[in-house]
């Protein structure tokens, strides 16, 4: 018998073998039913799935939100929902081709009803509403048909894996999901012992193969996503893992980090556990002053942590001492006695100064205007009359001049390229407020019977000193002439009209016999100066060209006048010249010199004569130049400082 029985290392093993079985059976029996169970649904159907949670969760306790986070994988996005403790009890349902719903059981959401910002490119929208009786939505639409839902938790992580319909497969449902994932590697938060184990829910028409979760950017509900804008985080990227860490330390190691100066309440404290990947160092700051219920204020490049309840009674206060001292404002311009002001009216119209006084006087003011002398009688309390003041002070100031010259010139046609002006050329501006490019001819053709054709404009750089010694040295040169020089001083936003023409006779038969009368003929320039607040001309230009057609005249009729005009509007610097061109006048001119007596001999008398046939082309260009002069009769840029008596000289 003992030389047959068991050798002592054979008895230990059966031993080891026999009590890794009953441990077994042991851990099947205390597994709930439900845990691990799963099925395959077909699209549009619905599962629900409880899971228990007395190992990680207080009995009736509800299970706080932190955050929703969502990211894309190549065959699959993620949305995972963070909290405080497992998640019990969730439902998942679609909604359409292209949507579901998560209906969450037991839990608490602060947002009403939030949009959650996501760097998804598959989700169109991404919603959180928490509703009443510890239950919230969690609402999703896609950018293309889904073909498959699933839903596990992992600890206090519930995850929703979306597949697009867009698949490379096509398989059919299979008889059982798959086994559910342990959840003990997906305990996101401190709390100690989170054992976590998970329920799995699917919608779906074919399987899912599961990959390693990849960097995702988490975005908490916040007071921003409940107020309808998006945080715009600029910080560095920081990357880090911490397990149950004490907030202040985490708080000192941002401030650390970022360079900013952090400031603690006394009573700030929580304990934090995460791991991010390249996330800004204020979005994680953000997150965990979220997941602590506590909030933060930045005060002059000082960030102060504090708990939410106790920043928002501190807002509160705050906004009550200003609502108390607007009140004390307003309510001090109505304290005393009511008296009368006489307010002078210098520059501006009496009339529209009251109109802006009679919105801001009290119930008791009266205001009037005596119009002879520019007075404004205004009967008031004090402090309504101190505000009348100083609105007189910022609107009667004197309003800009501006000096508008002119040259009127006729050159030959050469000579408008001899001093720079080719209207062919494309041009461009690219500096200020207001960049301009291409080229400004109008160049129809001129109608029939018409010598001269339409209107072209050009800007020029020179100022009219430099011109006028370009058009002194033409007038030299027999190429040109000046025809007039008019200068004209207007204020802003007001018209200044220049004009100089002709008066043209012609009969006119009537009862009383045969009467002369004149048809005008005149070249009018009308301008009306707008000078900005950096110093700059706006200029509104109309210009018109009258001359008279004597190829068709009519007996007793007054002459055909032939118009062309311009109205544009343009910016121009300070001192600086427009010049509007293309009124082209040809004289066709013919000549007989001849030796009297001798001329008349036959064939020797052409001896002794000669015809000459001459065609001359003339240009009128129309220089103008805007100056801007303060109420001194200085200029106030371009342009050559002068007095008021200069201004005032006509120059024709």
């Amino acid at each position: 018998m003992h030389g047959k029985g068991l050798r002592p290392e054979r008895v230990v093993l059966w031993g080891v073998l026999v009590g890794c079985a009953l441990l077994q059976l042991c851990g099947c029996a205390g597994t709930p039913r439900d845990v691990g169970a799963g099925s395959a649904l077909a699209v549009g159907s619905t599962q629900s799935s409880e899971v228990s949670a007395a190992a990680v969760n207080e009995p009736g306790r509800a299970v706080k939100i932190l955050g929703v986070q969502a990211s894309d994988f190549d065959d699959r996005t993620e949305i995972r929902v963070l909290g405080d403790g497992a998640f019990s009890k969730y439902q998942v349902e679609r909604d359409g081709a292209r949507s579901f719903v998560l209906t969450l059981e037991g839990v608490r959401a602060d947002a009403v009803k939030a949009s959650i910002p996501t760097p998804s490119k598959r989700l169109a929208g991404l919603f959180l509403e928490g509703l009443e009786g510890d239950r919230a939505v969690l609402s999703a639409t896609a950018n293309e048909t889904l073909q498959q839902l699933e839903a596990h938790s992992e600890g206090h992580v519930l995850v929703i894996s979306v597949y697009p319909g867009r698949r490379g497969y096509h398989e059919s449902p299979p008889e059982a999901a798959p086994a559910p994932r342990k959840g003990a590697e997906g305990r996101v938060d401190g709390s100690p012992g989170a054992s976590g184990s998970g329920g799995r829910a699917a919608v779906s028409n074919a399987p899912a193969t599961y990959e390693r979760y990849g960097t995702t950017s988490s975005m908490a509900v916040s007071d921003a996503d409940i107020l309808g804008y998006k945080e715009a985080y600029r910080g560095k990227p920081i990357s880090l893992d911490l397990q149950d860490a004490d907030i202040e330390n985490v708080l000192r190691l941002l401030a650390d980090i970022s360079g900013m100066n952090i400031v603690v309440e006394p009573d700030v404290v929580g304990r934090v556990t995460l791991k991010v990947e390249a996330v800004p160092w204020d979005q994680v700051l953000d997150m965990v002053l979220m997941i602590n219920g506590l909030g933060k204020e930045e005060i002059g490049g000082v960030i102060r942590v504090a708990s939410q309840e106790k920043l928002k009674q501190q807002w509160k206060e705050r906004e009550e001492r200003i609502k108390t001292r607007q009140e004390l404002l307003r309510a001090k311009r109505d304290l005393g006695e009511i008296t009368t002001e006489y307010l002078q009216v210098n520059y501006a119209e009496p009339s529209e100064i009251a109109a802006k006084i009679s919105e801001t006087k009290s119930e008791d003011g009266k205001i009037a205007v005596d119009q002879r002398t520019s007075l404004l009688i205004y009967t008031d309390y004090p402090g309504r009359i101190a505000e009348a003041r100083s609105l007189l002070e910022r609107l009667d100031r004197p309003t800009l001049q501006v000096l508008i010259e002119a040259r009127i010139v006729q050159l030959s046609t050469t000579a408008s390229k001899e001093l720079g002006i080719d209207w062919g050329l494309d041009i461009s501006h690219d500096g200020g407020q207001h960049p301009w490019s291409g080229g400004f001819a109008i160049n129809h053709p001129p109608t029939e019977g018409s010598s001269m054709i339409d209107f072209k404009l050009k800007r020029l750089g020179a100022t009219i000193w430099n011109l006028d010694l370009r058009l002194a040295a033409t007038e030299q040169a027999g190429k040109g002439k000046v025809i007039s020089a008019p200068r004209v001083l207007t204020m802003d936003h007001v018209k200044a009209t220049i004009s100089q023409g002709t008066q043209i006779p012609y009969q006119e038969q009537s009862e009383d016999g045969i009467s002369t009368e004149f048809k005008d003929a005149t070249l009018e320039l009308q301008v009306t100066p707008h000078v900005t607040p950096d110093g700059r001309v706006r200029l509104e230009l109309q210009a018109k060209k009258e001359q008279p057609n004597f190829v068709q005249v009519i007996p007793g009729q007054p002459p055909a006048i032939d118009t062309r005009k311009i109205d544009t509007e343009l910016l121009v610097e300070d001192g600086h010249t427009v010049v509007i061109g293309g009124i082209i006048e040809e004289s066709d001119s013919e000549t007989e010199s001849r030796t009297p007596g001798i001329h008349k001999v036959p064939l020797l008398g052409r001896l002794f004569k000669s015809n000459t046939s001459r065609l001359e082309k003339n240009e009128l260009l129309i220089f103008i130049n805007p100056k801007v002069v303060d109420i001194s009769g200085r200029m106030t840029g371009g342009g050559r400082p002068g007095s008021d008596s200069d201004f005032m000289t006509s120059g024709y």
